[in-house]
């Protein structure tokens, strides 16, 4: 016997249009097609419309031959949900538009409650049924609106850490158990029920969201517009579960991230968009990640001035910088080597001059630049190494990097050299690429490589190992891939090029000579002061404490802790050695380790920053194998032993007398605190008046041109009070905390002395 609201239906004989969306869910098909039958054979009034969204279209057939009545359309490629729906609506002809996704089964029951509410309810326009699983459970599909501020709680790690919060709460209204009808903000769009002239006065799905937050979309416009959503409990449809989509699939992800960044976007503009986008990003690898960023971007900026080493070689290339503003030319050598014939590249004149102006001229720029790019590493490392490896070595080398002594000491440092470290990072991403086989990627490796000699020369040692890694996964250089690194690297060798040919190549030809008679020296077959034994004896104490510093902070208990602990690591690296060295990236700084420090040993007692191209690979390589213990149950609690230790062991030295809160302005060695500096220089102008005067300084390196004491007469001029070589009032600056006889100090602090004659 049929009931009222079947008789009523046949009365008014409303046409209705069935859209089906399909994209790989056959297994519930099946059913699905059943639940039809039963409504057609009911309602003739009814079309069925089938979306084969699906790449293979194998359901065809089937459907064609045992469901004739079905108009079968293949969509012309996957149009994703939202383009699916609009494609099966040009094909309907019906007043009213049931969508419902391939694996969604509904009874002739449930059809005619939607279609009846939706009929008598002259406001609203969609309405939705309650949906369930197999077993029973309802999906708690409809919901208030999606705002940003639920969604940064309902959408990201939040909602796990705080389960409970009230923005989700308030979002999955979960104070409602779905079994009573009410009108809602969002619906769901697995099943609903709309009018088509409501549709298509929306426009229907938004086909740039192609999987996820069209229900949220939709609402959204209809809800704008004055219409009403309802959803009604007593429609009842059954999610068969069919395989689908993978819902962890990279791809999908992608997809999902796209579409809640889009909705956003256009509902509550780009502002929100990117804040909802940093919540729903975080997963605790990028949490902890951003602590290890902000802690080591802290460690580099924290007191900066008071850290900032600004001696007479940095005064002598800010002055270079002040000299080409001032003269409008543009730079084509960077800073002077320590052989006056040879150059770098300008890049780090071209980078810092537009700085300085910005900050008129102010030193402190250069140190804030080395802060930023320090900064900007730690976050380089970490997604560079993840593509290159893991997530978990980047996440141990960028921890490692971020309270590294030897990173941070040459951050400090603020040199142009400083720079190089970073470049490393794009130039080993596109050389490892480049041995995977992508031979385009040479153009890149070469063309930073040739960045990384713009701020030093020291790149070349690494050429060795590029030779033997090109040899023996390529077994040679094509022809092409020659050009294009060829190429990249001249892009970068442009201004120098230019320089060399208007002086008659003099700085190349010097440079090409220089190489034979350090290694001549090194063997011993030149006379240089039989520096042999005395180079390699010093040479391998600077390349243990480049690999202890790497570790730890300069104290010998500490390295001999850090020692033993690394040749710990080592013997576990041989049971793992099979595994760990497969990939390119793991033989590529092996062999950039062992054989980079050759070059760097023809070099007698070479200083610190020769090591600047190496300075990633020991902690890289270390965090290679400590993520592959973490792996290992067994050994996992001596990872975390090993980073726990250096983690503190860096804090501790850092935060006391030895570092952040040694003894202010008090000159030490060939450190002078800035602060003194600039107190120095201020004395000077008030002393002088409007006197012309010379400057002289006394301390270390003051045997070099100007007595090295290019800072302060940059300070001098910054302040507006230029010295002048021969004037006969001659202010002495004494570091040394002697002062020269028969002159008369007019300042003096902390060792800082400043005298007048």
């Amino acid at each position: 016997m049929k009931t009222r609201v079947e008789k009523k239906l046949n009365t008014l004989d409303p046409k209705v249009s069935i859209i089906i969306t399909h994209y790989q869910a056959e297994k519930g098909l099946r059913k699905t097609l059943k639940f039809f039958s039963e409504i057609k054979k009911k309602k003739k009034s009814v079309e069925f419309i089938f979306v084969d969204n699906d790449e293979t279209k194998i359901v065809g057939k089937k459907i064609l031959k045992n469901y004739p009545w079905i108009k079968y359309y293949e969509a012309p490629t996957n149009l994703g949900f939202g383009g699916g729906c609009n494609f099966g609506r040009k094909k309907a002809r019906g007043e009213y538009l049931l969508f419902l996704n391939s694996d969604i089964s509904i009874d002739y029951r449930s059809f005619i409650i939607l279609f009846t509410l939706l009929k008598k309810e002259k406001d609203v326009a969609i309405v939705s049924p309650k949906l369930v699983n197999i077993s029973g459970k309802y999906y708690a599909q409809a919901t208030n609106e999606l705002t940003p501020l639920r969604g940064i709680f309902a959408l990201s790690i939040l909602n796990k850490i705080f389960p409970h919060n009230l923005f989700s709460n308030k979002y999955m209204m979960v104070d409602w158990d779905r079994s009573t009808s009410r009108e809602v903000e969002v619906i769901q769009l697995g099943a609903f029920m709309i009018k088509s002239e409501v549709y298509d006065s929306v426009g229907g799905f938004d086909e740039k969201m192609f999987l996820y937050f069209e229900e949220n979309d939709l609402s959204n416009k209809l809800r704008n517009v004055g219409w009403k959503l309802v959803y009604l409990p007593k429609a009842m449809v059954t999610h068969l579960e069919a395989k689908g989509t993978p819902k962890d699939s990279e791809k999908i992800k992608k997809v999902f991230a796209h579409s809640r960044f889009y909705y956003f976007k256009k509902h509550y503009g780009a502002l929100s968009a990117l804040v909802v986008e940093f919540f729903a990003r975080l997963s605790k690898e990028n949490m902890f990640f951003m602590i290890i960023f902000f802690a080591g971007t802290f460690l580099r900026f924290y007191r900066i001035e008071n850290r900032f080493s600004f001696a007479g070689e940095m005064g002598s290339e800010l002055l270079e910088m002040k000299n080409y503003v001032l003269s409008g030319k543009i730079p084509l050598l960077g800073p002077a080597t320590s052989h006056p014939w040879l150059s770098f590249g300008p890049l780090y004149y071209w980078l810092a001059i537009p700085i300085l102006i910005l900050f008129n001229f102010n030193p402190l720029s250069l140190a804030y630049i080395s802060a930023f790019f320090g900064s900007l590493l730690i976050l380089l490392n970490y997604y560079i190494i993840s593509a290159l490896i893991n997530k978990s070595s980047a996440l141990i080398s960028s921890l490692l990097i971020a309270i590294s002594y030897s990173f941070i000491y040459i951050t400090w440092g603020a040199r142009f050299y400083s720079l190089v470290p970073f470049f490393f990072y794009p130039f080993l991403y596109f050389f490892t690429k480049y041995l995977n086989g992508n031979q385009k990627s040479i153009f890149w490796s070469a063309l930073f490589f040739g960045v990384m000699l713009n701020f030093h020369y020291t790149p070349l040692i690494l050429i060795p190992a590029l030779v033997l890694l090109i040899y023996f996964k390529q077994k040679k250089l094509e022809p092409k891939s020659l050009g294009y690194g060829l190429v990249g690297l001249l892009i970068t060798q442009i201004p120098l090029i230019i320089d060399n040919l208007l002086n008659r190549v003099e700085m190349l030809t010097k440079f090409i000579a220089w190489f034979p008679y350090r290694i001549l020296i090194f063997l011993g077959l030149y006379p240089a002061e039989n520096e042999v034994v005395i180079s390699s004896g010093n040479s391998l104490i600077s390349y243990y404490n480049f690999v202890m510093n790497s570790f730890s902070p300069p104290l010998k208990g500490v390295h001999i802790i850090i020692l033993l602990s690394l040749i710990l690591v080592a013997v576990y690296f041989l049971k793992f050695r099979k595994e760990i060295w497969r990939g390119d990236i793991v033989k590529t700084l092996f062999y950039f380790l062992i054989l980079g420090p050759v070059g760097i040993f023809i070099h007698s007692n070479p200083p610190y920053h020769y090591f600047l191209p190496l300075y990633s690979i020991p902690i890289l390589l270390v965090s290679i194998i400590l993520s592959k213990f973490i792996e290992k149950r067994q050994l996992k609690y001596f990872a975390y032993l090993i980073l726990s230790i250096i983690t503190i062991v860096h804090v501790n030295y850092y935060f006391s007398n030895n570092w952040f809160y040694k003894q202010d302005e008090v000159v030490e060695a060939e450190y002078v605190p800035f602060s003194l500096q600039l107190e120095a220089a201020d004395s000077i102008i008030s002393d002088a008046g409007g006197s012309q005067f010379s400057l002289k300084r006394i301390g270390p390196n003051d045997q070099f041109e100007d007595d090295y004491a290019q800072n302060y007469i940059y300070l001098l001029w910054w302040k507006g009070k230029e010295s002048k070589e021969g004037e006969s009032l001659v202010y002495t600056i004494n570091e040394n905390r002697k002062n020269p006889e028969s002159e008369q100090e007019i300042y003096s602090d902390g060792g800082l002395t400043v005298t007048k004659k």
